[in-house]
């Protein structure tokens, strides 16, 4: 069954950290499979807008996103082959930063590390993540985010 989207919404705009240093190819093109993540596919992708979307334009944008060279560790459970599931230090890939006071910008930020630490099929599964998060989406308490997999039809009034 098709999701049903009982509001109407402006899309996300998204864009580039103005005091960046240029972005190589990569770090671009790992923003842009994000970024497909989130489109609505079959009927819905003619009838309903998209939720998120990258602008030139910094002052025009929701989020303004940038690239560290290192985020920190975070300790995680963690999978392993041997001894089952364990606590371990892992790179913190993404995060999203607000502003309480509603002045600045949402700030997500992705590490360049997401290029050592994982398979190249994966590398825009963080940022895709993080955007969730810019979306509204949580992953406590088995919310939308814990499973890892995400698409549009998972924002709704419920889980925001």
């Amino acid at each position: 069954m098709p999701p049903k989207i009982p509001w109407k919404y402006e899309s996300l705009k998204l864009a580039f950290h103005p005091e960046e240093e240029p972005w190589r190819g990569r770090e671009v093109r790992l923003i842009g499979a994000a970024l497909e993540a989130w489109e609505w596919q079959g009927p819905e992708s003619r009838k309903l807008h998209r939720l998120v979307v990258l602008v030139a334009d910094s002052a025009q944008a929701d989020v303004l996103i940038r690239w560290e060279d290192d985020l920190g560790m975070s300790e995680q459970e963690v999978e392993d082959d041997t001894v089952g599931t364990v606590k371990r230090e892992v790179p913190i890939l993404g995060d999203v930063t607000t502003d309480l006071s509603g002045k600045e910008k949402v700030l997500m930020r992705l590490s360049r590390k997401v290029f050592t630490e994982m398979d190249p099929t994966n590398w825009g599964r963080p940022a895709q993540h993080e955007i969730g998060h810019c979306l509204g989406l949580v992953h406590s308490d088995g919310g939308a985010l814990k499973t890892g997999f995400m698409t549009p039809a998972m924002v709704t009034r419920d889980n925001r």
